[in-house]
């Protein structure tokens, strides 16, 4: 049995944009994470904590991250809180399949352009 875990919507505030005018402010960016397990994880059956995954640690990661540095595409930003994100489930007992990851930046400096900008990707694990 296949199960999904997902991160909905975690408001980042990174200084992002292409321009330097753009970057001067934290931009409102919104990370989903949809984090796929080849079998269940185990606090399905025992309810314990110690189980899951730690949800805050990965949001304080993605936290770290968005405010270490300044970023002029959510492409390269993207890339680099897919990689924390890999980098904890890894050190993590869970056996996880794949990791889609979208960020999202609400507002945009283009005239008209009311939902913002997205990119998505998805990673899966490497097979020892």
């Amino acid at each position: 049995m296949n199960s999904i875990l997902s991160i909905l919507d975690y408001a980042l505030f990174p200084r992002l944009g292409v321009g330097d005018h753009e970057r001067a402010h934290p931009q409102k960016v919104l990370v989903s994470i949809r984090i796929h397990f080849s079998k269940l994880p185990d606090a399905t059956c025992t309810d314990r904590i110690e189980d899951t995954l730690c949800y805050e640690k990965m949001t304080s990661l993605m936290t770290s991250i968005a405010a270490s540095r300044e970023f002029k595409t959510i492409e390269s930003m993207a890339m680099e809180l897919s990689r924390v994100v890999i980098e904890s489930l890894d050190s993590s007992p869970q056996d996880w399949s794949s990791v889609w990851l979208k960020v999202h930046k609400v507002n945009v400096p283009i005239r008209h352009l009311e939902g913002g900008t997205a990119f998505e990707l998805t990673q899966n694990r490497r097979q020892s």
